[in-house]
């Protein structure tokens, strides 16, 4: 019967090494950040372009005296109001006090992500990751990356209301920075 000899009865340190440095190089190109990656940390939470619509509008400080629900179609506030009204997003009423009182209906409660005692705030349009153009490692910080992306806006039904300014609806390419932690990547909150 012929004996085999095991390369490991003999040990080839530098042939060792090398395996080591080659697997070792494997497995830290597998825990950089990818582009895939960076989309889904940047993606959350959703970014949103928003207004405020309060509940309560004094209609001799902004619509001049008291006219029932015939707003002064010069003023922009109104016609938000009432657009919103003819939308069937709010209810709108004058109490005893001639104020105005917004009252959000179901059909606005979708786009409603805040709200406290005195208004609501509704967003009018997402601003989505489109596209990751670049990532680089932070020169003198080897755990930090810039991330360079593409925003897209989506504008909602509500944008029909309420009018995107020119900086809200462009497209624009903007840059964050993600940090390597013990537990995976984490934005930055500034840098």
């Amino acid at each position: 019967m012929k004996k085999y000899k095991l390369w490991t009865d003999k040990l080839d340190l530098p042939l060792i090494m090398l395996i080591f440095f080659i697997l070792m190089s494997c497995l830290s190109c597998t825990n950089d950040l990818s582009r895939g990656k960076a989309k889904e940390i940047l993606s959350t939470p959703i970014q949103v372009i928003d207004r405020r619509i309060p509940f309560i509008l004094s209609i001799a400080t902004i619509w001049g005296p008291p006219r029932g629900l015939q707003f002064d179609r010069n003023q922009e506030e109104g016609m938000l109001m009432e657009r919103l009204r003819e939308g069937g997003y709010v209810d709108l009423e004058i109490n005893k006090e001639y104020d105005l009182v917004i009252t959000p209906k179901d059909k606005l409660k979708p786009y409603i992500y805040k709200s406290d005692k005195y208004a609501v705030n509704i967003f009018i349009a997402e601003a989505k990751i489109d596209e990751i153009t670049g990532i680089t490692q932070v020169p003198m910080d080897a755990s930090v990356r810039e991330v360079q992306y593409k925003i897209k806006i989506v504008p909602n039904e509500l944008s029909k209301i309420f009018t995107l300014t020119g900086e809200e609806k462009t497209d624009t390419t903007r840059r964050a920075y993600i940090r390597k932690f013990d537990d995976g990547w984490r934005r930055e909150k500034s840098h």
